[in-house]
Formats: C-alpha cells, sequence, structure tokens
C-alpha cells in the first residue's frame, strides 16, 4: 500500500488500494482495493471495492459504491445507491440517490434526478428531474425543471417546466421554455404560458409551412411571392420572412 491517509475509526480498513485518502468513521472501510479515491464524511465510499478515481464529500457520499469510477459526489446521500455507475458529478443531497449503475449524468441541487435510473441527463435546481426514471438524455435547469417527466432526449428551462402531475407519458425531443412551460407531446416546443406573449424582433425562417395554421396564429394575411417567400406584417410592425415549399 502507497501514500494512502486517514483519519477517523476504521477508516481505510482492510485497504489494499494504493493513493487513497479517507477521513471520517468507517470512509472507504470495508476492504477497499481501488486507487486514488477521496473520501471524506463518515461512511462515506463505505462498501467500495475496485472502484477508483472517486471523490465522496459528505455522510454516506457513494456508500454502496463498488466498482464505479471517476464519480464526485458532493452532498450527504448523494448517489446513496451507486454501486457500478461512473462518471458521474452530483452536488447537492440525495442527488441521485436512488442511481445504481447508470453513467455520464451532471447533477446539482438537493434531490435533483433522485430518482433517475439512466445515463446522460443533466439537472440543474431543486428537484431537477426528480421523477424522471429508465429514460435519460433529459436536460433541466430550473426549480422543479422536468419534475414529472418520465421521458427521453427533452429539455426544459425555467422553474416547473415540462409534463404536469399525473402525465407519465414517455414524450421525446420536447423542449419548454419559461416557467410553468408545459409539454404534452413528442417533438414539441412550448415557449412559455398562455397569459404570455412570444415576440420575435428579427426574421423568422422556416421550412415546410403550414399557410393556415400561421395565419391564424399571427392572425395576419400573406400573398405567396413569385420567388416563394412571404413577408408578414404584424399589428406591431413585425415583419417575419418565411420560406415556402
Amino acid at each position: 500500500m502507497t501514500e494512502n491517509t486517514k483519519l477517523g475509526s476504521n477508516a481505510l480498513e482492510d485497504n489494499t488500494g494504493d493513493w487513497n485518502t479517507a477521513i471520517g468513521s468507517f470512509a472507504l472501510s470495508d476492504g477497499n482495493t481501488g486507487i486514488s479515491n477521496v473520501a471524506l464524511g463518515v461512511n462515506s465510499l463505505l462498501n467500495n471495492k475496485s472502484g477508483k478515481y472517486n471523490t465522496a464529500l459528505g455522510t454516506a457520499s457513494l456508500i454502496y459504491n463498488i466498482q464505479g469510477e471517476v464519480n464526485t459526489s458532493i452532498g450527504s446521500n448523494s448517489m446513496g445507491f451507486n454501486m457500478t455507475g461512473s462518471a458521474n458529478t452530483c452536488i447537492g443531497a440525495q442527488s441521485l440517490y436512488v442511481s445504481t449503475a447508470w453513467d455520464n449524468n451532471t447533477v446539482v441541487g438537493y434531490q435533483s434526478a433522485m430518482n433517475t435510473q439512466s445515463d446522460n441527463n443533466t439537472a440543474v435546481g431543486y428537484k431537477a428531474l426528480y421523477s424522471t426514471e429508465t429514460n435519460g438524455g433529459n436536460n433541466a435547469f430550473g426549480f422543479q425543471a422536468g419534475y414529472y417527466n418520465k421521458g427521453t432526449n427533452n429539455t426544459f428551462l425555467g422553474s416547473n417546466t415540462g409534463p404536469i402531475s399525473g402525465d407519465t407519458t414517455n414524450y421525446t425531443q420536447s423542449t419548454a421554455i419559461g416557467n410553468n412551460a408545459v409539454t404534452n407531446a413528442s417533438n414539441q416546443i412550448t415557449l412559455g404560458t398562455s397569459s404570455e406573449t412570444v415576440t420575435v424582433p428579427g426574421k423568422i425562417l422556416a421550412d415546410h409551412l403550414d399557410k393556415l395554421k400561421l395565419k391564424e396564429a399571427l392572425k395576419v394575411s400573406f400573398d405567396r411571392s413569385e420567388e416563394h417567400t412571404s413577408e408578414l406584417q404584424s399589428p406591431d410592425h413585425l415583419v417575419c420572412r418565411l420560406l415556402l415549399e
């Protein structure tokens, strides 16, 4: 054993790995063979076996980790049930708490992504992506952003964005922007709520334009030009240039 540092009752007990640091009672104490781990806090990385290059700061952080590598877990009980998941970064108590074997998640905030059991998620904010389970590739930023999300590859920007309570549909490729913006279908983009006005200060370029739907939405009329383009004049003299089929 080379260059190990320990402080606390039973810290690094039965350790055979090298370059480990364990501070706190029972930190890295259950027969660790991994290298270059840092455990700070009671029971942090308690059950680690061959996992290496992990950093666990906080009581019981990464407590059940066995083979997971290159994880950074900061906060009491953060990544509490992880066993083999790797390359995760978690900051916040009980963040990514239920995940056992998933990789490449970045989570910041109390109980953010708490129930997530999938890869490649980013959750920043109090209880962001809280209910997301087996579907990955989601991005959520804001207080409870994507809280009820069950889907894959979705983006939520703003507080309480995403599906509403009780909606358990697996929506994919949808985006909600603005506080309380709701998604209720796949391949959907929602900007704000019905009580807000969406303002576009520049030009809009769009393919496969549905003229009737656009006319109804903008409440303006337009004619198709010889160049297959149209200009729309809004009541506020906003000009939008659109490409038509």
